[in-house]
């Protein structure tokens, strides 16, 4: 786990760091903007109880939403903090392990990360010029989350974990793909379905082997951008224009009469 850190690290400066090699790509409405984001979606487990969602309501039982805020570089790379607050489930009705056989349990979450991307297009085609871009992330962060495990025979509660003291902390690991569409300069609509690796087996209470579970966020969602470097040059040209109209080395046609 350590080992990767650094790997993860470095993939989350390289938008910063390659950036300026990119700067001779035109700007236009699909690059250089600041955006925030909401994305609204279903989680799915895997780990221990894995077969299913929780047996009595599995459409909110695996709802989850996300806030996300983002910078855009030259239409290649994007830097996100982002916000993530649902409720993942799973259900297992046959296992040789007694621990596992016929329950399933109930988990709420937190999710506190910050990702980095790079629109996968770039290799092909000049991306400021479509509309279209699809991005490979990763990113690293922080999973707050406490967990119900229940009885599949009878719905009795077996176990619980972070309901009676301050809900579990793990890092956390996400990465997968996201589509976006610019509709316009201000609006983008997305998809992405992201995979996230949690530092620990026990995100449905049971610790069966040790490996660590993980859970996948399906979800659409609504960018608005805004501050676009081009618009910000406009804006301090105006200014500077201005500055140099009312410069005192500059006569004044008024005083001269």
């Amino acid at each position: 786990m350590r080992g990767t850190i650094p790997w993860i690290i470095f993939f989350l400066m390289l938008p910063v760091l390659l950036s300026a090699q990119f700067r001779r790509q035109q700007p236009s409405a699909y690059s250089n903007y600041f955006g925030i984001s909401g994305e609204f979606g279903v989680t799915s487990f895997f780990g221990d109880l894995d077969e299913s969602a929780a047996k009595d309501d599995p459409w909110s039982n695996n709802l989850a939403w996300q806030f996300q805020v983002l910078k855009n570089f030259n239409s290649l790379f994007e830097l996100t903090g982002r916000v993530s607050i649902g409720n993942i489930s799973g259900h297992k009705n046959m296992s040789s392990s007694v621990l596992l056989s016929n329950r399933y349990f109930k988990t709420k979450f937190t999710e506190y990360t910050f990702d980095a991307s790079i629109n996968l297009l770039g290799f092909f085609t000049a991306t400021n010029k479509i509309p279209v871009a699809i991005y490979g992330k990763i990113g690293i962060g922080l999973i707050d989350f406490k967990t119900k495990v229940y009885s599949g025979v009878n719905d009795s509660l077996i176990s619980t974990h972070g309901y009676d003291e301050k809900a579990t902390t793990e890092m956390v690991i996400p990465f997968g793909l996201r589509i976006m569409y610019h509709a316009s300069k201000s609006v983008a609509f997305s998809f992405s379905t992201t995979s996230s690796r949690v530092n620990t087996d026990k995100l449905d209470n049971v610790a069966n082997n040790n490996n660590s579970d993980y859970y996948n966020y399906l979800a659409v969602g609504i960018v608005y951008k805004f501050f676009h470097d081009t618009s910000l040059i406009r804006l301090f040209g105006k200014n500077a224009r201005k500055s140099s109209s009312r410069s005192p080395g500059r006569s004044n046609p008024s005083r001269r009469r």
